[in-house]
């Protein structure tokens, strides 16, 4: 959030407005969150995707309707012993990132096994 001037039914107006794409020091922020959440010996790597989509509706002259997107995408990829595994989410809050993260571990543990398997036969 930051403090931004619009304009709003013809008077400029001042107040907090939604930052429409992630800063660098967010994204910095977003991967030390990652990286704490994941196991120790895992190579994670973050592709971040942020993207802002504005739209406007004229009549008679006026506008009458606005509005705006905010679409931040993250792709986790991780990798450990020779496994590795993805995860996209457009979600920011802890609990998305914890369900990526697990997801990525049930991933590899599949992974694991389908190898162990291999081996055997």
């Amino acid at each position: 959030m930051s403090l931004m001037r619009y304009h709003g039914r013809g008077r400029q107006q001042t107040g907090l407005v939604p930052d429409r794409f992630l800063s660098e020091e967010a994204c910095e922020a977003l991967l030390e969150r990652v990286v704490s959440l994941c196991p120790s010996g895992w190579e994670v790597s973050l592709y971040i995707y942020s993207r802002w989509n504005g739209n406007l509706r004229w009549a008679r002259n006026e506008i009458t309707t606005a509005g705006d997107i905010t679409e931040p995408r993250i792709s986790i990829t991780a990798q450990h012993r020779g496994r590795s595994g993805s995860f996209t989410i457009n979600r920011l809050d802890e609990r998305s990132i914890e369900r990526a993260i697990e997801a990525i571990k049930l991933r590899m543990a599949l992974l694991a096994r389908y190898s162990q398997k291999l081996w055997i036969a």
